[in-house]
């Protein structure tokens, strides 16, 4: 996970809301498509949240799961008919974004027809612009 966009996504919510809750974690962990062990560990790394948060967490017997299903977060891994998770699909329509992929080379990296390419792009259009850095 990038340094820089951990840190701006995590100001983004501290200055927003004057903390940082396991919800919050939760849903840092949910954008950046990773587990959330991994973002505590990460923030942990980055000195944005004290060492053991993540030990502390696991003594409390947290769930990451039912945490994730009760703030309505999508799960990874949605579709079993979906051979990619989220983040494969989001760098194959960023790839195509940026000009690196033609249409039918998108369509077969996410295994469908340029239809279902192109719904897929419209779907995950809102994570794209919500990586873009702000201007200040």
């Amino acid at each position: 996970m990038p340094v820089s966009g951990v840190r701006r996504k995590f100001h983004e919510i501290t200055d927003s809301t004057g903390d940082f809750q396991v919800a919050d974690l939760c849903r840092l962990s949910n954008f950046f498509f990773v587990s959330v062990q991994a973002m505590t560990l990460r923030l942990e790394e980055l000195g944005l949240i004290g060492k053991g948060s993540w030990n502390l967490l696991v003594e409390k017997e947290f769930k990451p799961r039912k945490a994730t299903e009760a703030l309505g977060l999508k799960p990874r891994h949605s579709d079993a008919d979906d051979p990619y998770p989220d983040r494969y699909r989001f760098l194959a329509v960023r790839a195509y974004r940026m000009g690196k992929l033609s249409e039918g080379q998108l369509s077969r990296f996410l295994r469908c027809d340029p239809v279902t390419a192109r719904e897929i792009v419209a779907q995950t259009r809102p994570f794209e612009e919500s990586l873009l850095p702000t201007r200040s």
